[in-house]
């Protein structure tokens, strides 16, 4: 079972993660990912969905249809908590 949706929220954490709170319509669910320089990419109404190990991104520049999905390693759970307000968001 996969999980995500349209990002609606993203974290720079001051360690080696990223939080992303996504919504796919009826609920939000959050995820923390690696900080990697795609991660670093991802920004409010691009897609993001999880399954696994892994998290899968589209940008919200590709077209409607296109198959594209960068892997970004997951470092949590699904559902977590949004991190302490002293963190830069972006």
């Amino acid at each position: 079972m996969s999980v995500g949706g349209e990002v609606i929220e993203v974290i720079d954490c001051e360690d080696d993660s990223i939080w992303v709170n996504t919504y796919d319509g009826h609920t939000e669910c959050a995820v923390y990912i690696e900080k990697t320089p795609e991660a670093q990419c991802v920004e409010k109404g691009d897609a993001l969905w999880w399954q696994g190990r892994w998290c899968f991104w589209t940008p919200k520049s590709y077209q409607k249809g296109d198959k594209y999905e960068i892997k970004i390693p997951k470092m949590s759970g699904s559902g977590v908590n949004k991190p302490d307000e002293q963190r830069t968001a972006v």
